[in-house]
């Protein structure tokens, strides 16, 4: 029955169709009828039918392109409606991955569809039922979109129900935004799954934001209730990403949209959180060109969302002047501004960031810079070149610190090499406190491993190995 469906819809679309493609002389050549559509088109041409229909499914990629290659129009559609046939029926995750190589909007598109339009109604029963099937029309729904967005509203909702004309829909609502905000937005409503709800949110606020933040504030306001703070917050996103001087100025009405009574300066509502995010965005993109001036923006907002903006600030700060972000942090003692600059500087220059958070006098401020140190870096060069990078530092306190974040990094993963970082810590009582927090972690776990950790480690004093088997038995106790 699905087949019957699918036909008379084809036959329907074959018309939008000819849209997508100029000139089309050979869609009149395509079937006209239920009855000429369920049989092969005849026109392929007879060596690529026979190489379509004895070749092994891993060469079809190649054929695919070469058969995009071929300057007869009617034969090369001809050639590629059988080929996916063949394909959609004997390898449909190899047809999946192969149409991935063309994003919508990519010009082959006005070769495949038309091919694809044929071929699909041929796809067995068995395969029909498979989601996969679901999801290779939604990739073809998707291109679609680009080139019209009304022919793919109606393949989408002739052919697809649930999740796959939820991915659809949301292609389309990103193309049809361009044309028509209005239309892309009543197509919200025929969405069900909420969290794709939102992306299609998101998608018309990136087209109307940017063009005009007076037309973004009237739509998120006009938006339910259940999608104005989305739609408030991507539009900020939005404005953000292409002029954060326009967000900074825009941030406070469209912030109306979304708290509507003033927050606690230590309140972690959604809302909250959601500007918070936002904030950082804003203030990282102004601090990268005027580091004081996100610093001033972000303290010049409600408490509830100065820490995130501060933070963004001094991340955006350190991407474009590290040196002066990190004098800033380390000149006002700020240990949480210290983690972030050094995060964020140890990703582009990590030898000179390294050098300047290990000498760092206050204890308090260098662990924190080196644990900021330490994500950036392990993010670019990974967790062995770091351990190498730290037995060449001489012996003291930038040592330690560095021994110190590692071992609590790899207490959960590794606990054995957690501990062997730890027992290159120096100072005592450091050492102790690292392996304290190793014990504790692991126990959480396996118990009898933390144990092991402490028989193992010969070193210890009868004392210290009592302290550790406390720690690691208190992680045991419920409630404790």
């Amino acid at each position: 029955m699905w087949k019957v469906v699918v036909v008379a819809v084809l036959l329907a679309l074959g018309a939008l169709v000819w849209m997508l493609r100029s000139p089309r002389p050979a869609l009149h050549s395509v079937a006209t009828s239920a009855a000429a559509r369920a049989t092969p088109v005849p026109s392929v041409p007879e060596n690529w039918l026979e190489k379509i229909r004895s070749a092994p499914t891993a060469d079809f990629p190649q054929i695919l392109k070469s058969l995009l290659a071929l300057p007869d129009a009617s034969a090369r559609e001809a050639a590629l409606a059988a080929l996916f046939t063949r394909w959609v029926n004997s390898d449909l995750p190899g047809l999946r991955a192969a149409l991935k190589a063309f994003p919508p909007g990519d010009p082959a598109w006005s070769r495949l569809l038309p091919a694809l339009v044929q071929a699909l109604p041929h796809a067995s029963d068995p395969i029909a039922a498979n989601p996969q099937f679901q999801q290779l029309v939604s990739q073809v729904a998707a291109a679609y979109a680009v080139s019209d967005p009304d022919a793919a509203l109606a393949w989408a909702r002739q052919w697809l129900v649930g999740d796959g004309l939820d991915s659809a829909l949301l292609a389309i609502v990103g193309s049809l935004a361009q044309k028509s905000p209005d239309r892309a937005t009543a197509l919200l409503a025929a969405i069900q799954d909420p969290l794709v709800r939102a992306s299609a949110v998101d998608e018309i606020a990136a087209v109307l934001a940017p063009a005009s933040p007076d037309a973004a504030f009237a739509w998120a306001q006009a938006l339910p209730e259940d999608l104005r703070t989305e739609g408030a917050k991507s539009s900020l996103d939005a404005l953000a990403e292409k002029d954060a001087r326009a967000a900074q100025r825009e941030f406070l009405r469209f912030r109306a949209l979304i708290v509507t009574s003033e927050p606690p300066a230590s309140s972690s509502t959604p809302a909250v959180e959601t500007l918070g995010d936002t904030a950082a965005a804003i203030a990282e993109r102004l601090a990268a060109t005027d580091g004081a001036d996100g610093l001033n923006w972000a303290a010049s907002l409600p408490p509830a969302l100065r820490a995130d903006a501060a933070q963004g600030a001094l991340a955006g700060w350190a991407a474009a002047k590290p040196q002066d972000a990190a004098a800033y942090v380390t000149g006002c003692r700020d240990a949480d501004g210290a983690e972030v600059v050094f995060e964020k500087w140890s990703a582009s220059e990590p030898e000179a960031a390294a050098l300047q958070a290990t000498s760092l006098a206050d204890p308090d401020l260098r662990e924190r810079a080196v644990t900021g140190l330490l994500a950036g870096w392990q993010d670019a060069a990974g967790t062995a070149e770091i351990g190498d990078w730290a037995a060449t530092l001489p012996e003291g306190p930038g040592r330690d610190a560095v021994n110190a974040v590692l071992a609590r990094d790899l207490a959960a993963p590794e606990p054995q090499k957690a501990w062997q970082r730890a027992a290159a810590i120096e100072d005592p009582a450091a050492r102790a406190a690292a392996q304290r927090e190793i014990v504790k972690t692991t126990a959480e776990a396996d118990p009898e491993a933390a144990k092991a950790l402490i028989d193992a480690d010969k070193s210890l004093s009868a004392t210290e190995a009592a302290a550790l088997r406390e720690a690691a038995s208190a992680q045991e106790t419920p409630g404790r």
